[in-house]
Formats: structure tokens, sequence, C-alpha cells
């Protein structure tokens, strides 16, 4: 079908070019026929069907059963896609702040010393979550989310949205710890 099939453990998404609605009926009825055969199940509610025209992420609305398209934008292994531009899904960003906000509040709450009576200081943060704390080109080094963000960039590109949380996240940090 000239399409493309991309896995990473159990999330996939399969890329294929424009159907009829028919088609894409019994296209899709042989690929759950295919994930029964491998014991397998596919989740209806983590379904999307999209169509793209023109840079643009259409969901498609009752062409199958059971999947309800709601979203504009595409996300498949934390990235979103709205047909132009590539940036981290709104759900990553969330999970790094609360992240950084529990670790905050866990900080303020036992004064600045750890469980052990060692003092902590905010350079311990910010080597955790913040740019302060990202390993610049990184190849085989862990770093921090910061770092997973360069990557992420040098890979999509400085024109994609990948970056975005750079700007701001020094001063939340910094706004959060003044509580």
């Amino acid at each position: 079908m000239n399409g493309k099939y991309v896995r990473y453990s159990d999330d996939f998404i399969i890329i294929v070019p424009h159907l009829e609605k028919e088609v894409l009926k019994k296209t899709y009825d042989k690929l759950l026929d295919e994930v029964k055969n491998a014991k397998l199940m596919l989740q209806s509610d983590k379904t999307q069907l999209f169509s793209y025209e023109n840079q643009t992420i259409l969901p498609l609305q009752n062409v199958l059963n059971g999947i309800e398209t709601k979203s504009k934008k595409l996300n498949y292994l934390g990235f979103s896609f709205e047909g132009k531009k590539v940036s981290l899904r709104d759900k990553t960003i969330s999970k790094y702040y609360n992240k950084v906000y529990r670790k905050i509040k866990t900080i303020v709450k036992h004064n600045f010393v750890s469980k052990y009576g060692n003092p902590i200081s905010c350079n311990n943060l910010y080597t955790l979550y913040s740019k302060n704390g990202a390993i610049p080109n990184s190849e085989n080094k862990w770093g921090n989310f910061i770092t997973y963000v360069n990557k992420c960039e040098k890979i999509f590109g400085k024109d994609e949205n990948v970056n975005l949380i750079k700007r701001r996240h020094m001063q939340k940090i910094r706004k959060r710890l003044k509580r």
C-alpha cells in the first residue's frame, strides 16, 4: 500500500496513502485480525484515525466503528504533530513540571536539608532539572530532561517546537522556590 509502519515497544503508528472508506475499513479489520492472531489487544480508546492534507492534520470521524478521534494533533512517543510542526506533547511537559514541583515541595518542607542532615542548595535542584545540569552534546551520558530536549532539537531541527520548554523553565523553577 506504499505505507509506513513504525513501532516502539507497544506503541505503533501506521501511515498509508489516502484510502477509500471501504478499503480503509477492510484494511483495519485485517489489522485487527493480525493483532488478535498474535494474542495482543488493540485499545480502541487509544486508537486514532487522521487524514493529512495540505500540512493539516484532520481527525476522521465515523469511519471506523468504535474509533472516535477528537484531537487535531497526532501524538506519538511524547511528541505532537499538528501538520506543520513537531512539539513535545503537553502531557510530557506537564509530567516534567509535576516532578520538579514535587521535588521543590519536598525540599522546602524539609527546610533545604536532606534526610541525612546534609544541606540542599538550589544548585542541586538546578543540576537535576534545569539547563544548568544539562550535558551539552552528550551521546553516552544520561543528563536530565533538558539534555533530552536538546537531543530532540538536534534531531528535529531548530525550526520545530520541541525546545519551547527551555525558554521559561528556569523562571518557573525560581518562582516556585520563592513561594
